[in-house]
């Protein structure tokens, strides 16, 4: 209830209507039927003091000062009945607004990773896949625990512009994704490639024994990228133990069946974990969509708002336990510094790393050179004229003097500036393909959890 009260009402109309319903318990009670209605009135009244301990312990953030007249209003009607149950309650009370109004302290987290901490390498050519994992999900966890339950519903209704932390949590599965794709088309030499391509799938295989399945999800998706699908040369080369095991994590994760295979392998999943926001999301939404939050004679349709909060439950059961793991590397910045790549670059990329005509793709890059060599001697043309320009500035006019008769004696012929007996120097610097890299063998974690889970999921 307290999850989701806020779609179809307020925390004072709430406060106010509990209120009324603890006083209506003191009404005058029908002499003959005085001991079952007695019984009845102290039910409702334990209940209501049951919800307001769960409501102040559970939801502090909802404590605001516009509310303290109206729960102190039934701390003194409990205290009628209980006193020293309202005395506990107000203590409670107090408490939480304290904690409450106390400025929060700094979390521990990769995205506010200390300066001093070095950048997590993301080499191409030397990143370590583990560390790289767990740098990744001491990141994408922090997100995870701060998304509250008010933005997923706000999700859900399409107030997206007012969900920051859910809106980070997304691009941060597009930034992986983006950076995957993108290293993979950038390989030139197919033996680059190839290796790259079998390190993304230890990386993947890493997040997924870490169960950061929303990483583990972002890496798998950004393989799958069309520029990189199509890539047949680079699928064939690469390890075949990698390919089942990327096949297998693909079929556990996949979204097929309203992510059916996901499901029942993350309800097996014990804390701590990142799951797949998007399937919770999809959840909210449906739901939504689908039900009203009013029946036809105008009472609360209770029946949505119980989906609605089995869903939230799902959600915040993952954030209750944190990562021991520590991560002493600053990842946020090492991805700003990352290079990514549009679609349609990364598209343009894959085509000429892996060209599906070769003679149209050579003719298209002779294109590129000459267009490009083209641009470059109109530039050095534009160079020189400016030297030129420089050189010999247009002389300011002056009354004119004539001058004395010995200095119309020629000057001894002067050279043009040294600058102009040189080439200008190049505006380009050469392309240069990089060197063969023969990355030491990394070996990947161990594929038991993927295999067991891979079973119970299809037989």
């Amino acid at each position: 209830f307290l999850l989701t009260y806020q779609c179809f009402s307020s925390a004072e109309e709430i406060l106010k209507l509990l209120l009324d319903r603890y006083k209506n318990t003191h009404n005058v009670l029908d002499p003959e039927e005085i001991e079952a209605q007695s019984k009845q009135q102290e039910r409702i009244r334990l209940h209501i003091v049951s919800l307001l301990k769960f409501w102040i312990n559970e939801r502090p953030q909802d404590l605001v000062p516009q509310l303290d007249e109206f729960f102190l209003a039934l701390f003194e009607e409990i205290k009628n009945d209980y006193e020293r149950t309202s005395v506990n309650l107000q203590k409670a009370f107090s408490t939480a607004k304290t904690k409450n109004e106390q400025p929060k302290p700094k979390e521990y987290t990769v995205l506010a990773a200390e300066e001093a901490w070095p950048l997590t390498n993301l080499d191409w050519a030397t990143f370590d896949e583990a560390e790289v994992a767990t740098a990744m999900t001491m990141y994408e966890s922090s997100v995870y625990q701060n998304i509250s339950s008010e933005e997923m519903i706000r999700w859900s209704k399409g107030k997206k512009g007012d969900c920051h932390e859910i809106n980070k949590m997304v691009s941060l599965s597009n930034l992986f994704s983006g950076w995957v794709t993108s290293e993979l088309v950038k390989r030139v030499r197919l033996n680059d490639r190839v290796r790259l391509f079998e390190r993304f799938v230890m990386l993947a295989e890493h997040l997924f024994e870490l169960k950061n399945f929303s990483g583990c999800m972002a890496v798998i998706g950004g393989i799958l990228n069309t520029a990189v699908w199509r890539l047949k040369r680079t699928w064939q080369d690469a390890d075949e133990e990698l390919l089942k095991s990327f096949d297998k994590m693909k079929l556990i994760l996949s979204h097929k069946g309203n992510f059916a295979s996901y499901r029942a392998f993350l309800q097996g999943s014990t804390p701590p974990c990142v799951p797949y926001i998007g399937m919770y999301l999809g959840d909210l939404t449906f739901i939504g969509d689908g039900n009203k939050d009013f029946e036809v004679n105008g009472e609360i349709n209770f029946s949505k708002f119980r989906m609605l909060a089995k869903t939230l439950h799902q959600f915040k059961f993952y954030q209750n336990l944190r990562y021991e793991m520590v991560c002493h590397s600053n990842f946020a910045a090492a991805m700003e510094a990352v290079e990514i790549l549009s679609e349609e670059e990364t598209d343009e990329y894959s085509k000429v790393v892996e060209p599906k005509n070769a003679e149209e793709a050579t003719e298209r890059l002779l294109q590129q050179y000459n267009d490009l060599k083209q641009q470059l001697t109109e530039a050095n043309k534009q160079i020189e004229t400016l030297r030129f320009t420089s050189s010999n500035p247009t002389p300011t006019s002056s009354p004119f003097t004539p001058p004395p008769v010995a200095s119309l004696t020629p000057p001894p012929s002067t050279p043009f500036p040294d600058s102009f007996s040189q080439p200008p120097p190049p505006l380009v610097t050469p392309l240069t393909l990089p060197l063969r890299y023969s990355a030491p063998s990394a070996s990947p974690p161990p594929r038991s959890r993927i295999d067991e889970a891979f079973t119970k999921s299809h037989g």
